[in-house]
């Protein structure tokens, strides 16, 4: 008798189906036998469990964040029609009078001395 349970030992079935098939060694727990058919079948049904072993992860899972966010439709706006600003580009000349820098403190030094004069003028002893 010891010998028949010897032989029933060895020839490893799954603990699942009780049939022997290929078996997947996914720990190193002996009692822990599973056949690869049992296995996809386990995944199949539970395909969120993490994998490994069934008896030792348990029925740990893997867990699976959804994000919605709301689709927005925004309203199509008809941009006008814009043109585009002229862009003069004032070329350098040798000619000092016609800078426009000169020219502005032309003016200004000339409105200065016209207005000392007036006040000049105007103010009687």
């Amino acid at each position: 008798m010891n010998n028949l349970y010897a032989i029933q030992y060895n020839t490893m079935t799954c603990s699942w189906c009780e049939e022997a098939n290929e078996l997947i060694k996914l720990c190193d727990i002996e009692d822990h036998r599973v056949c690869k058919i049992c296995y996809e079948k386990y995944r199949e049904s539970y395909p969120l469990r993490v994998e490994g072993c069934p008896y030792c992860k348990g029925n740990e899972e893997i867990v699976v964040v959804k994000i919605h966010i709301p689709e927005v439709e925004l309203p199509e706006v008809q941009l006008p029609e814009v043109q585009l600003p002229t862009v003069i580009i004032h070329e350098q000349n040798d000619d000092i009078c016609c800078e426009p820098d000169i020219v502005s403190m032309i003016i200004i030094i000339t409105s200065m001395g016209f207005v000392f004069w007036v006040c000049i003028l105007s103010a009687r002893p």
